[in-house]
């Protein structure tokens, strides 16, 4: 049994600042996080109370040889501002199409003014079976249920409380997802990041990439005739933990252990910005196998990171992993697998 003592009982962490002076440097991530081991490797005393310290200990665990700046392969990295990620995924033959796949549709529409166009991308492109799983707040059910009975596609739809983002109500679907027989799904949701200046910008790119016409035939099949896909997500929102980790490496550490991921993968994830990805179901099992419940999820104060729902975040990549799948990106096509990993991310505070 894995005893592994939740985020929310360490108490030996001082938070003396949340905001981290550095967002403020005008430079590129990689030499943020080098400016940051300097720093903290030779004035550890000095930040010993900073969070921001604390958890840059906690995610050295996530980095490999290939993140120093000794290190050829990284500085070619930084050149090009991103690298490809090695796949283990034989090219299939895109005229095989043996399964006919169905889909399921998970939205949370916390923002139900976003929820219609987002059911006017998914229009009538399908080919194949699918199906809405929608979430949203008691107090816009009846504004979501309105828009959801205008189109045509079957739905689900449940209420929640305002807690856990888009996350925690993407955890509750899941076995429901499951139990219909659903194998893929795609999730989206209604995104108002309000503590990025290009929070627009954002979710257009994410919408684009993800939504445009013909994606959703194309990726579905795309998952369908490759088994070994468990993730495909928007090309350049695909980050490396080992730099995106923010003030979340102890509760992605945290699910780490508990879902019993090696140590020798956790310089290996990666993970979807953003939060909105096809997935194949098994990717996500790990997850879902920690029953995490509303408890596991703090109150919401409007936080920018730090929270369960940013640890999860980084953390359904190591699911991923866990299974022995692997990540893709919107490049993708039948004969040519591909994943880049960005690091500089244009839409990071």
């Amino acid at each position: 049994m894995n005893t592994t003592p939740h985020p929310s009982d360490f108490n030996r962490w001082i938070i003396i600042n949340r905001f981290p002076f550095w967002v403020y440097i005008r430079t590129g991530r990689p030499v943020k996080e080098f400016a940051k081991s300097l720093l903290f490797t030779a004035f550890p005393a000095f930040f010993a109370n900073r969070i921001e310290y604390l958890q840059w200990k906690e995610s050295r665990v996530f980095s490999s040889k290939e993140y120093s700046f000794c290190n050829s392969i990284f500085w070619k990295k930084i050149w090009r501002n991103s690298y490809e990620l090695a796949l283990p995924i034989t090219n299939t033959d895109a005229t095989k199409f043996s399964i006919t796949p169905k889909l399921a549709i998970v939205i949370h529409a916390f923002y139900p003014e976003i929820l219609s166009e987002i059911l006017e991308k998914i229009g009538q492109q399908h080919h194949f079976q699918i199906k809405l799983f929608v979430s949203c707040s008691l107090e816009s059910e009846r504004e979501v249920y309105n828009t959801l009975i205008m189109q045509p596609i079957p739905f689900n739809l449940i209420t929640i409380p305002n807690r856990g983002r888009d996350v925690l109500p993407f955890i509750q679907m899941l076995p429901s997802i499951k139990s219909e027989g659903f194998e893929l799904l795609l999730k989206v949701h209604t995104k108002k990041s309000n503590h990025v200046l290009k929070n627009k910008e954002w979710k257009n790119d994410i919408f684009k990439k993800l939504l445009s016409k013909n994606h959703i035939d194309r990726y579905t099949f795309l998952l369908a005739q490759n088994p070994k896909i468990g993730l495909l997500g928007p090309e350049g929102h695909i980050l490396p933990m080992a730099m995106y980790y923010g003030i979340n490496a102890t509760n992605v550490r945290w699910l780490c252990k508990k879902i019993q991921l090696p140590d020798t993968l956790y310089p290996k994830i990666h993970f979807i910005a953003g939060t909105m990805f096809y997935a194949r179901i098994s990717a996500l099992e790990p997850i879902m196998d920690l029953h995490l419940t509303q408890d596991d999820f703090e109150n919401e104060e409007g936080q920018n990171d730090g929270t369960m729902a940013h640890a999860i975040e980084r953390a359904i990549g190591a699911s991923c992993l866990k299974m022995g799948l692997t990540i893709v990106d919107t490049t993708s096509e039948m004969n040519s697998i591909k994943c880049t990993s960005t690091l500089n991310y244009r839409f990071s505070p």
